[in-house]
């Protein structure tokens, strides 16, 4: 029985909770723990036979992301597959879900609760794609049922329940060791270029980092804050994650809402998220020498733009660098799959071969 009592500042025992899930705006946040082994995913225990490393994935919650998710590992490199998916409450809906996608074979199996995905021992992974507000006691749940877990965002609602998860995480590793990952977008390759740049000092030190990130999202749907459904949950993550994906390694001195002269020449970061109004959501760092820049919805950006020069009586001449999707290689060999429901989501196959190959590794840090 998954219960809300994990909420509690101590963890004691197996808890989660069973809560309806609900499309969720696009993916952000993301944290893998995955169980420390010292074979390969094949001798993993299952109770099918699977070709060398196949990973076989659990998807609880089966909103729009959980749709796209699905959908992206037509697009992976390594052997991910679907198996299994979930609701909280109805096989017809696991089963209408799967219609909707495409996954009409009978070996991926529907179920319309949690714990039955999460006792299946032919799941290696699962994919928690439900409301906010109940993705901590699901973690904790899969978790003790030895899965490997992959977390939409935001991982949990506040300070003290990451904390709590730090408790679970640390009690599990004294049987099984667990790792933390994260974030769907640091994945794309032009987020991997523009962090090289900056990491190899070609254009000089990050001094300041412009994020806006803005869309029309409904007010109604992220005023209850107690199902952590808000517009700083769902978009204004994607433009602080920018800022410290570049600023990388460095401690955050002071977060004001005001500005000031600064003495000490660091770096600054402005992130900006509006969910009245849509923008063309661009995220740039300007360094010593020269500007990068994510055009529009840069979230999930196929292109990077730079410009080496910063002199104002210089014409601006931008290069361009594309980073296109690779081919799809068919899904699961099944005909007729759904359609992608977010822009680009079908880079989610970055997210799901970088878990394969993290978990192959046997990885402490990604």
């Amino acid at each position: 029985m998954i219960t809300d009592s994990v909420r509690k500042s101590n963890y004691t025992s197996k808890t989660g909770t069973r809560d309806e899930e609900k499309p969720l705006e696009q993916n952000a946040l993301i944290s893998i723990y995955t169980k420390k082994h010292n074979t390969t995913l094949a001798e993993m225990p299952s109770s099918a036979q699977r070709s060398r490393s196949e990973l076989h994935w659990g998807v609880i919650g089966l909103g729009n992301i959980a749709n796209d998710f699905i959908l992206a590992m037509a697009y992976c490199r390594h052997p991910n597959k679907v198996v299994a998916v979930a609701t909280s409450d109805s096989v017809e809906r696991a089963h209408k879900f799967k219609q909707s996608v495409g996954l009409n074979s009978e070996e991926i199996k529907a179920y319309g609760n949690y714990e039955d995905l999460l006792r299946d021992p032919d799941v290696d992974i699962v994919y928690i794609a439900t409301i906010n507000s109940t993705h901590l006691p699901i973690i904790i749940s899969a978790l003790e049922h030895g899965k490997s877990v992959l977390c939409e965002k935001p991982m949990v609602l506040s300070s003290a329940e990451v904390s709590t998860v730090q408790m679970v995480q640390k009690t599990i590793n004294q049987k099984e060791g667990r790792k933390l990952f994260g974030f769907w977008s640091c994945l794309f390759p032009s987020w991997q270029k523009i962090r090289e740049v900056v990491r190899n000092g070609q254009m000089g030190d990050p001094k300041v980092v412009l994020v806006d990130f803005s869309q029309e999202l409904v007010p109604e749907k992220r005023r209850d804050l107690s199902n952590g459904v808000c517009p700083l949950m769902d978009i204004g993550c994607y433009s602080v994650t920018f800022a410290t994906f570049l600023f990388e390694g460095k401690k955050v001195v002071d977060v004001k809402a005001v500005g000031e002269k600064d003495e000490k020449g660091g770096g600054h970061a402005i992130c900006y998220y509006n969910g009245l109004v849509s923008t063309n959501s661009t995220a740039s760092v300007t360094l010593e020498m020269g500007n990068l820049e994510l055009p529009e919805r840069f979230w999930a950006s196929t292109e990077l733009r730079s410009r080496e020069e910063l002199q104002p009586n210089r014409k601006i001449e931008w290069k361009s660098e594309q980073f296109p999707f690779p081919e799809s290689k068919g899904l699961f060999g099944l005909e007729n799959p759904g359609d992608f429901v977010f822009h680009n989501s079908c880079g989610l196959n970055y997210e799901a071969d970088h878990v394969w190959e993290c978990i192959e590794r046997d990885c402490v840090h990604s």
